[in-house]
Formats: C-alpha cells, sequence, structure tokens
C-alpha cells in the first residue's frame, strides 16, 4: 500500500471514528426528539384540575432571563372552561417569551387514533398553532402533548428549536384554583 493511500484510509477512520462519536446513541447533534407521547387514550377526568410548571421548567425558564415561571397556572374544568396564566414564547422568537393570562378560555382532548397521541386543545389562548398529522388525520391544535412519568401525567410542548430537546412542562399541582 502506497503513503497516500494508507494516509486516505487514516483519514477516513479518524472521520468515521468522529461521526460515530457524534452520531452513536444519541443522534447527530441531538436531531430528532425522543417520543415522549403517552400513548395510551386519557380521559377528561385524568387532565381536569390545576396545572403548574414542574421544577424542571422553572428553573429553565430563570436560565433563560424569564423568572416568575412558578406563578403559572392552567386550570382545566369538568364543563370545559379554562383560565390560562402562564409563560409563552414570543412568536417565532426562540428564547423570548411573554406573560399570557386568559379567563376565558375552553378546553377540548384530542385523541388521534393511528398515531396514539393525545392532543390538549386551547381556544381563547393567544398560543401559535399546530399540525399534527398522522397519515389517517390531521388536526390543527394550539396546545399540549401529554407525557406519563411515575408521579403521573405531564403536559409538555416544545420550547423554542425541537432538536434542542428542551419542553415546557406542567404537572398536575391542584392546589390553588383561580
Amino acid at each position: 500500500m502506497t503513503r497516500r493511500r494508507l494516509s486516505l484510509l487514516l483519514v477516513a477512520v479518524a472521520a468515521l471514528a468522529q461521526f460515530g462519536s457524534c452520531c452513536g446513541p444519541c443522534g447527530c447533534g441531538r436531531y430528532f426528539a425522543p417520543d415522549r407521547e403517552l400513548h395510551r387514550r386519557i380521559g377528561e377526568d385524568e387532565v381536569t384540575g390545576t396545572w403548574c410548571f414542574n421544577r424542571y421548567t422553572v428553573q429553565l425558564l430563570a436560565r433563560a432571563g424569564h423568572p416568575g415561571a412558578e406563578n403559572t397556572r392552567i386550570v382545566l374544568r369538568p364543563d370545559g372552561s379554562c383560565h390560562f396564566r402562564s409563560v409563552l414564547e414570543e412568536d417565532a422568537v426562540f428564547d423570548e417569551y411573554k406573560d399570557v393570562e386568559s379567563k376565558d378560555c375552553s378546553w377540548k382532548l384530542l385523541w388521534l387514533k393511528e398515531a396514539k397521541v393525545n392532543l390538549l386543545d386551547l381556544e381563547g389562548v393567544p398560543m401559535a398553532g399546530r399540525s399534527y398529522d398522522d397519515g389517517e388525520q390531521a388536526v390543527f391544535y394550539r396546545g399540549f402533548k401529554f407525557t406519563g412519568t411515575s408521579d403521573g401525567l405531564t403536559m409538555f410542548s416544545v420550547l423554542g428549536d425541537p432538536d434542542e430537546w428542551e419542553f415546557l412542562e406542567y404537572i398536575r399541582c391542584d392546589e390553588e384554583t383561580p
């Protein structure tokens, strides 16, 4: 083997090793957010009540320069009405947040059968809408998805760039009802 071919081979092996360490277990550049959705149909009785940010989200927003996130409350009432007091991203601007309150909103729970995904759709809250297409059904919703943890349900939405794997996460806190 000539010296030139040997050096090209070494460069190729080094490049593959670098690529493998980058794209190994977690993906290259953290592409493709994890599948966090809860894949069982949840009932409205499981989501009614008061939700607030979990500790992770309060710390995430404080780090981004938005203190006071611990005052967040989303109240989902059994009659489909709600009270929304939370932090949202400014439209199309990552890492800039605004406080939003809507006392007269309504909510409904959507179930996409093919994808096995629960979506919370909020009417009357100035959130950016998202579309979700499971191949059989396409919906436009303003709200959140659900995941399950050992502590129960967590309601979440992507924060900023989806490839960054950061989420606004809400847990049941039921201590306060505005």
